[in-house]
């Protein structure tokens, strides 16, 4: 009687539940920083990584020069977050982008975990943001 309850237990808690994630994305203020190609993220952490998530409101123009955009969605739940990854393609017309920071909060939990990058971001690669624990 207890093997059954153990293992709807054991498969439970490990199919990885899935949360909501706050995803604020700053854009830097230089020449040409904006993007419109599809920007995607992973998030890491100390029980492992989300599947990548595309970050798009399609009721604005996302990732212009010198702006911040706001995002909800929903991921595995990893844990402490330790790390992003970002990604963009080459769609649109104008596809470079100068990346300032990204911040991830994890549901209701206050403040955001600050990753800060201030470089360009490279077209169909996975670029990886460790972790440094400033807070917005």
């Amino acid at each position: 009687m207890k093997f059954p309850l153990v293992l709807c237990l054991l498969l439970f808690c490990s199919t990885g539940q899935a949360i909501v994630y706050h995803v604020r994305v700053r854009t830097s203020p230089y020449a040409y920083a904006g993007t419109d190609a599809n920007v995607k993220i992973k998030i890491h952490g100390n029980n492992g990584v989300t599947d990548q998530i595309e970050l798009d409101d399609p009721n604005r123009d996302d990732f212009e020069k010198n702006s911040e955009d706001d995002f909800t969605v929903e991921g595995t739940d990893v844990g402490r977050v330790r790390g992003v990854e970002i990604y963009r393609d080459t769609s649109g017309s104008g596809d470079g982008w100068h990346l300032e920071s990204i911040g991830i909060k994890k549901g209701d939990q206050p403040g955001y975990r600050q990753f800060m990058y201030g470089y360009w971001v490279d077209a169909d690669r996975w670029l990886p943001i460790p972790q440094n624990l400033h807070q917005l």
